[in-house]
């Protein structure tokens, strides 16, 4: 919805979702509404996707331990959704029988996809698949982060190019003291709780 609203006020910056939580939502649903917003901005979707974190889980009442085969069922999914005009999926988690989904999205064969890479198991993942990754140093400390994209690189098969795009938080004001005074509370809370979420992953 925010993409939709910025889509209307922007021509040429491009508009990516950091992220779109694949495994709690219905992959259907996701295919239309990021072509929506690809369709609004003229073709200048970014489909970032992720996970996310165990806590978000409970409220769907879909178990943690899902996450990992859920995501890669619903990307399967919506890529297939989005390349072909009639497609049969049969999953553990989601199915569809000769189903045609639409809107279509603007770019071709589908908007560029972005794969949020914070945990171990996804950076190695994302490079056998070839898709491009984003990391932020706000989850990751340096060195795991390091190791992470040493290990994304390493992955790649021969002659694939690696695309790696590191998250930093940005505010747009007048002064340093404004940007400060603006973004400190927000910010201090955001990492205050991942630091609470993430000290029983280590």
């Amino acid at each position: 919805m925010v993409l939709a609203a910025a889509a209307q006020r922007t021509s040429r910056i491009r508009l990516g979702t950091a992220v779109t939580l694949l495994p709690l939502h219905s992959p259907i649903k996701i295919a239309e509404e990021a072509a929506i917003a690809d369709i609004l901005s003229d073709g200048r979707l970014e489909f970032g996707v992720g996970r996310g974190i165990a806590r978000h889980y409970a409220s769907y009442g879909i178990p943690p331990e899902e996450s990992r085969a859920r995501f890669d069922e619903a990307l399967d999914f919506i890529l297939a959704a989005w390349t072909n005009d009639s497609f049969s999926f049969d999953g553990k988690y989601f199915q569809a029988r000769e189903l045609t989904v639409v809107p279509r999205p603007v770019q071709t064969p589908h908007p560029p996809v972005r794969i949020a890479a914070n945990s171990p198991d996804t950076f190695p993942i994302a490079a056998r698949r070839k898709f491009p990754i984003f990391a932020t140093p706000l989850i990751n400390p340096p060195d795991k982060l390091k190791e992470g994209l040493a290990v994304y690189r390493d992955t790649l098969p021969a002659g694939a190019r690696g695309d790696t795009a590191l998250a930093f938080p940005v505010h747009v004001t007048a002064s340093r003291a404004q940007a400060r005074q603006e973004c400190e509370p927000g910010l201090l809370r955001f990492l205050r709780e991942a630091a609470e979420r993430l000290r029983p992953l280590g």
